[in-house]
């Protein structure tokens, strides 16, 4: 190992006994934790805890490089084959990414900037509004937190009918998010305490649909682009709205019901960045408030020297001078530890 990650696993270690917050994961006794070794690719995995505390004085004495923690509740956590864990059933999770994103500012990143950020932010609101007014999910079940890297996680935590979804039906629900479900056939409804699909009738219009079921949604919203809504204008529009209506999750995350998700408050073992809890009222903040939120290092100005040529001149908002391999600048704490991360530069001598 050497003296850079050195330097930056002492910083892990630092973070992890003294500055850790563990999150309000409900029944972390149920669930599997793993988490990926400083000086090793693979990962540990089949941990069972009882309680937080315990936890805790683990990630302190192991410093993980990253750290997981199961989607999916089990009578045994810590067994080492999954037939033998015994499921209980599993949190509804949704991971948006800008490596999933199809906007400019997304594509073809490597690095983290605010712009990709940002559009992962707007994309995470559009899946809460989702959740929250068409599938009625109440926020007191939402957990959302930034992944670390470039994006977020949400976790839906309840009601029991959610954590007993199987992957068919999770599926459904990840259909019904990409746009995947004909919008000239069906909508979502929100009716309070449940949801309902329901079909759109011919030859009526949007005033026509709030009366009949009330907000409609996206679908309305959408369409009104193209000029009146008719059930005729949205049959006609049906790939546009579909591609309009999209929402750009990783489907595989949703639908597996064993997924280990990186543990909220947790660091980031490739930016060295938080996946720090977010109120919805954080997201309203707008992304340079979440990135606030997310430094974990802030003590210090290290000088480093980069590795390889720093395609963009903001890193993690950070206004950075050097371009080329061999150059040499002072830099925030927090901004050393991901170039040192991502292979992009060392500790200057």
């Amino acid at each position: 190992m050497d003296e850079s990650t050195r330097y930056v696993e002492v910083l892990f270690r630092n973070y992890y006994r003294n500055s850790f917050n563990p999150p309000g994961i409900p029944r972390i006794e149920s669930r599997e934790v793993a988490y990926q070794p400083f000086h090793s690719q693979s990962m540990v995995r089949h941990l069972g805890f009882r309680d937080w505390g315990g936890l805790r004085g683990f990630i302190a004495d192991k410093v993980p490089r990253n750290l997981y923690l199961s989607s999916a509740y089990f009578r045994n956590p810590a067994a080492s084959e999954m037939d033998a864990k015994g499921w209980l059933g599993a949190d509804l999770v949704f991971d948006i990414d800008g490596d999933h994103l199809p906007t400019e500012n997304c594509r073809g990143v490597e690095l983290v900037t605010i712009e990709c950020l940002n559009d992962a932010l707007t994309e995470v609101r559009r899946l809460i509004d989702v959740l929250m007014y068409e599938f009625g999910i109440d926020e007191k079940y939402l957990r959302v937190t930034f992944s670390g890297h470039r994006g977020f996680h949400v976790h839906v935590e309840g009601p029991e009918e959610v954590i007993s979804l199987t992957q068919d039906e999770r599926r459904m629900i990840t259909d019904y998010l990409t746009g995947k479900v004909d919008p000239t056939r069906q909508i979502l409804v929100n009716r309070g305490d449940r949801s309902l699909l329901i079909t759109v009738p011919q030859g009526v219009d949007a005033n026509q649909l709030h009366r009949l079921y009330g907000s409609v949604g996206r679908l309305i919203n959408a369409a009104s682009r193209y000029g009146k809504v008719t059930a005729g204008l949205i049959k006609s529009k049906a790939g546009e709205l579909a591609s309009d209506l999209a929402i750009h999750i990783d489907e595989v995350v949703t639908i597996d019901t064993n997924r280990l998700m990186r543990m909220p408050n947790s660091l980031h073992g490739k930016t060295g960045l938080s996946a720090v809890e977010l109120s919805l009222r954080d997201l309203d903040g707008g992304i340079e408030g979440v990135l606030g939120k997310a430094i974990a290092f802030r003590r210090g100005n290290p000088r480093i020297r980069l590795t390889q040529k720093l395609p963009i001149s903001k890193v993690l908002g950070e206004t950075v001078h050097i371009k080329e391999p061999g150059d040499v600048e002072s830099v925030p704490i927090h901004v050393a530890v991901y170039l040192i991360l991502m292979g992009i530069a060392q500790l200057a001598e």
